[in-house]
């Protein structure tokens, strides 16, 4: 049987009925595999009863979930047999970790590596850090750093500092003429300490370009605020993860790289 993502859905009845209807068959037929009387299961459906979690492991065994997913659905269930507000909030930061887990980027990224914290912190630290990597990247900017100057609106010396923490991290290595980037790109966990800054230095990079007039007629730019459900927010945050996969696809297909862009995504 085929099935949707459990990760996309915060209601387990929600899931059980995008499940029967991914795979064609009746609440009736998944109550009597799973050993759950119908009427029973009906009640369940209306919400008018809560599963068990011996219930809700006979449903993940039929469903055919692996052990991520069982955990997921047993968190919703315990979330919904609970009404207590403070446990709710205990459920739903094990419910949110699990979901970005199964349904992050991480493993589905090319040439993404890890780093210590150490690391993290120097580079995930500045904007301009990262911009100078990703510059370096660039073969006439890697035999000549210095004319990243201009570019980046930056002094020689800040330039020659953020080389050196480049170099200190191995995220780069210096040879006889100009520089060689050693690794691409390395990962911060979303939920990690640095993150929310990294984010602030990315929008503040933004809000500097638009001010400084720099807008090119390639460039684009969109703000939107809509309404819907927990669910369909969900959904729409996995369809952006999907097209962020194909992007970075495309990207790591590019033989020759001769300007650095910049892509901020922000969904709440």
């Amino acid at each position: 049987m085929g099935q949707p993502s459990i990760f996309d859905c915060v209601d387990y009845r929600a899931y059980l009925r995008q499940y029967v209807s991914a795979n064609k068959i009746s609440f009736r037929q998944l109550s009597l595999e799973s050993k759950i009387h119908n009427s029973y299961f009906s009640r369940v459906l209306a919400g008018k009863g809560e599963f068990s979690e011996a219930q809700m492991y006979s449903l993940a065994q039929v469903m055919g979930l692996g052990e991520g997913e069982l955990e997921y659905l047993l968190l919703l269930g315990s979330k919904s047999r609970n009404a207590q507000e403070k446990f709710q909030s205990y459920v739903d930061k094990k419910i949110n970790a699990l979901r970005e887990k199964h349904s992050g980027l991480r493993d589905r990224l090319i040439g993404i590596g890890d780093a210590d914290e150490a690391a993290l912190k120097t580079y995930y630290g500045e904007a301009i850090t990262a911009r100078v990597h990703m510059a370096l990247t660039i073969e006439r900017f890697a035999r000549n750093p210095l004319s990243l100057i201009p570019l980046l609106g930056m002094s020689e010396a800040k330039l020659r500092s953020e080389l050196e923490k480049l170099t200190a991290i191995g995220m780069i290595r210096k040879q006889r003429q100009g520089y060689v980037v050693v690794k691409p790109a390395i990962h911060l966990e979303q939920h990690h300490a640095l993150s929310l800054a990294n984010h602030r230095n990315w929008r503040v990079e933004t809000l500097s370009y638009l001010h400084r007039g720099l807008h090119q007629a390639t460039d684009y730019h969109f703000s939107a605020i809509f309404s819907c459900d927990k669910q369909t927010f969900l959904k729409a945050q996995s369809c952006l993860k999907e097209s962020l996969v194909e992007i970075q696809a495309l990207v790591s297909q590019c033989k020759v790289c001769d300007q650095i862009y910049h892509l901020s995504i922000d969904l709440y």
